[in-house]
């Protein structure tokens, strides 16, 4: 298996392309409340480590040199996940106010459905990151 995922066991590849990934990804999802990521490089090199300590562990049970990239994709999604790289998310306020205020309603010029719509992102994050305080949503 080459190609990006075995170019993942250089610690240097690991750094930039998650980095870049993580920092690019919330401007593709979301619109109305810009957002910014905060992440730990120790943390990155942290799962670096485990990615590769995965492939080995992979490679060694399953006696194959070289896992395929569905392993390696398992690999990565766990080594991340069990390493918390975000350990801040910050949002900005949309064309028409901060989050607490749309979601409380108060604004003029946006309806019920579309404020939900525009906060969908924002409280998915509240919900499913626990780093997330209250605090990071102005709460």
């Amino acid at each position: 298996m080459n190609g990006v995922f075995k170019s993942l066991e250089s610690l240097a590849f690991f750094k930039k392309y998650v980095t870049e990934s993580f920092e690019t990804a919330p401007s593709a999802v979301i619109e109305d409340f810009p957002c910014e990521h905060t992440i730990d490089t120790e943390r990155v090199q942290f799962a670096h480590g485990e990615y590769v300590q995965n492939i080995k562990q992979y490679a060694m049970l399953l006696d194959s040199e070289n896992p395929d990239h569905y392993k390696r994709s398992g690999a990565m999604l766990h080594a991340l996940y069990k390493s918390d790289i975000v350990t801040s998310v910050e949002f900005r306020a949309s064309q028409y106010g901060s989050l607490e205020e749309i979601e409380s309603g108060h604004v003029l010029g946006v309806d019920y459905v579309q404020a939900q719509q525009m906060i969908r992102f924002p409280l998915f994050y509240q919900s499913f990151l626990p780093i997330v305080s209250q605090s990071d949503f102005g709460v």
